[in-house]
């Protein structure tokens, strides 16, 4: 069950992630500029592109998920990206196809944005509805930890090819090779899947309503608006802090601090391979002593402390990256659980999978881009950190509404 449920949501965040790490080749090879930062901020831009499909992507595939089952939104947003990872490792660049080929990249990112606004939110669904009372928080960090372990492996991959490579065969061709590989994960992933059934609580649900299906997305904005609206204050802060820390961090600490991108690369991955690990053990710790309790501390630790270590990355960069990210997944291994259980089964996938990708899609594909343009106009620092506080101020605000009307 949790292999052929998590394989999918390790290469849909493998693929989408890579491109943050190459944003610097995308940016010189298809968008090409005489101020370096403008073309950097194109790179960027269409990297906060492909997040605005995630909504799209995530009403799609909760209605079929809603409707049809589990397993098929699983199935189709697979594919999806398997094949646009094949087209992304051949296409040609600018010096080649001129405009053309940053028009095609762009479409090839907006259809992967789509793809992965199905494929994490059922993942997610599909655990926790396999779980048993009691451990939920437990097997919803699994899909968590496996979208990190995709995140873990684009860094290892990027940290190989940047070091078997010299700059101008990485830049040349060198990139191509964690795209093609993304197409093989795809096509192995869906091999998997194929024996997959839906969970006992769908089932439960298809046999009691005779399979009469209401539209979900109707039901979702007519009759679960509220809980819709909490779901999104609760996601808000860990999508703007995970590509705060894991993708815009990387190219901070390469342009402030002088170090190669060979060891950022490295830390990076270092500081993956903790997440993944932990998150699973802070979803059992959450399990046994509740999850708003542990996400109201680590919201208020994050607004308090976040500034600080900003600061401390630039003379003890592993140091600092660790305890970010200790921060972050304290909050966020509790949020799949949490946004679940608000939302009933009818309408569920639906629910969270807009929750999930329009906070993603805002916060999250904004988050890289904003922070380049905030230190760009202040020449502060830590101001990428400021967006962070604001996020947290208004999670912390939902956060203590849903524990007093709870």
């Amino acid at each position: 069950m949790i292999l052929p449920a998590t394989i999918g949501n390790i290469l849909e965040w493998y693929d989408f992630t890579l491109y943050g790490y190459f944003a610097s080749i995308f940016a010189s090879l298809y968008f090409p500029a005489h101020e370096k930062f403008l073309s950097l901020l194109a790179a960027y831009g269409l990297f906060a592109a492909s997040y605005f499909m995630r909504p799209v992507g995530a009403l799609f595939f909760g209605y079929l998920g809603d409707t049809l089952g589990r397993k098929y939104s699983l199935a189709y947003s697979i594919i999806l990206m398997g094949v646009c990872n094949l087209i992304l490792s051949v296409l040609p660049t600018h010096a080649e196809w001129g405009v053309m080929a940053g028009v095609c990249l762009t479409l090839l990112r907006l259809v992967q944005g789509f793809a992965v606004g199905g494929e994490y939110s059922g993942a997610t669904i599909y655990l926790i509805e396999s779980a048993t009372p009691g451990h939920r928080t437990f097997f919803g960090s699994l899909a968590l930890s496996s979208a990190y372990t995709g995140f873990l492996l684009s860094s290892a991959v990027g940290a190989l090819l940047s070091t078997l490579f010299s700059a101008d065969d990485l830049m040349a061709w060198g990139w191509r090779l964690g795209f093609a590989l993304g197409f093989f994960i795809a096509f192995i992933g869906l091999y998997i899947r194929k024996k997959l059934r839906d969970t006992p609580v769908y089932r439960h649900f298809e046999k009691s309503s005779h399979g009469h299906h209401d539209n979900p997305i109707r039901d979702l904005f007519i009759n679960n608006y509220k809980p819709l609206i909490l779901a999104l204050g609760i996601a808000l802060l860990p999508a703007g802090f995970t590509y705060i820390n894991f993708v815009y961090l990387s190219n901070f600490l390469s342009q402030y601090t002088g170090v190669s991108s060979q060891y950022i690369l490295l830390i990076n991955t270092i500081c993956m391979f903790y997440v993944v690990i932990t998150i699973p053990l802070i979803g059992l710790l959450a399990d046994r002593v509740g999850r708003k309790r542990l996400m109201l501390i680590a919201a208020i630790l994050i607004l308090l402390l976040c500034v600080p270590l900003l600061l401390l990355s630039l003379h003890f960069s592993l140091l600092s990256l660790l305890l970010l990210a200790s921060l972050h997944i304290l909050y966020e291994t509790n949020v799949p659980a949490e946004v679940a259980e608000m939302f009933p089964v009818h309408c569920r996938y639906t629910g969270v999978a807009l929750t999930l990708n329009l906070t993603n899609g805002v916060a999250g594909g904004l988050a890289p881009m904003i922070a380049a343009v905030l230190i760009y106009s202040t020449d502060l620092l830590i101001s990428p950190m400021f967006y962070i506080m604001g996020l947290g101020l208004i999670t912390l605000v939902t956060l203590l509404f849903v524990s007093y009307k709870q």
